[in-house]
Parts: structure tokens; sequence; C-alpha cells
């Protein structure tokens, strides 16, 4: 006889064929669309397994401009931005260790810190710092990750920090 734990797992295992059929079906039926991936972008990944971020590939160049939120205290990211690519980085990020870090660790002249936090509005921004005296991130809301000691920091939107830079 068959137990009901095979007949669960065979069922868990046939779904996604299943699913895979019935969904060229309907495509045949005209229910859905399917689109062929026509394009696949070449990226690279840039800094640390806790910093890094993925790019596309070959997009900036010495003339281009980066600007990167949130730095804490791993700009390897930016930093490697700047060696293959020889952009300028705008690094955004208005804790204090993370302002000290910068200037203590930071000596790239194409690295512009700017000690402002990013916002949906230009005007000041009050920060809860974190409860653990050895971690970075501030927080806009008080809570059981933050310390009551606080910090109010100048913010600005995305297109006011543009209009500051002379950006276009």
């Amino acid at each position: 006889s068959t137990t009901l734990p095979s007949i669960v797992s065979l069922r868990d295992r046939l779904r996604p064929c299943v699913r895979k059929a019935e969904f060229f079906i309907d495509c045949l039926r005209g229910r859905e669309l399917r689109f062929k991936r026509e394009i696949t972008p070449r990226i690279e990944m840039h800094g640390s397994d806790y910093g890094g971020w993925a790019v596309l590939s070959d997009q900036l160049g010495p003339e281009s401009n980066v600007i990167s939120a949130g730095i804490g205290e791993d700009a390897s990211f930016d930093l490697a931005l700047i060696a293959k690519y020889g952009c300028t980085v705008h690094a955004l990020d208005p804790t204090p260790k993370s302002v000290q870090w910068v200037r203590e660790h930071i000596g790239e002249p194409r690295f512009v810190m700017h000690a402002c936090a990013l916002s949906d509005r230009n005007d000041p921004l009050r920060l809860y710092l974190p409860a653990h005296e050895q971690f970075v991130s501030a927080s806009c809301r008080s809570g059981r990750h933050t310390s009551d000691d606080f910090v109010d920091v100048p913010a600005v939107t995305l297109p006011g920090f543009f209009e500051q830079l002379g950006f276009d």
C-alpha cells in the first residue's frame, strides 16, 4: 500500500511540472504572454561581501558621478568603482561614526563625503544612535535597537542634492 507521505512527496515533486504545463497551454490558447529574453545585461560585482553591489559592466567612466548613500564603515564598493573607472563618488552618510571613519580611513580625492541624509524633504532629520556602541547605523525611529541618544542631521532630497552639486 502507498503511504500518505510518499503521495504528498510525489505531489510536491510534480507541482512545478504541472504549473509549467498549465502555463504552456495557456500561452497556446492566448491567455498568457510569453516573452523571450533577448538581452542579458553584463553585470559586475564591486566591494566586499557586506558592502558590495552589482553594476552594469563598463557603463561608468572618469566623467561619471556616482551617488552612494549609507557608507557606514565600508567604502569598498565606492573605492572599487573609483579604482576601475576613475569616477567621482559622492557619498552620503550623516552618522557620526561613519563621518569619523571616512575622515580617518579614506584619502581618495574622488571620494567626496557629504555628512547629510537622503530624505523626502530638505529639513533636518533626527536620528537615534544605535544601542550597541560597536554598531554604526542610526535610525529615524527610536526602538529597542537604538539608544536614547540622538543627533539632528541635515537631510536633502535627491533633486535637492543634485542641485547642490550643480547637476542638471
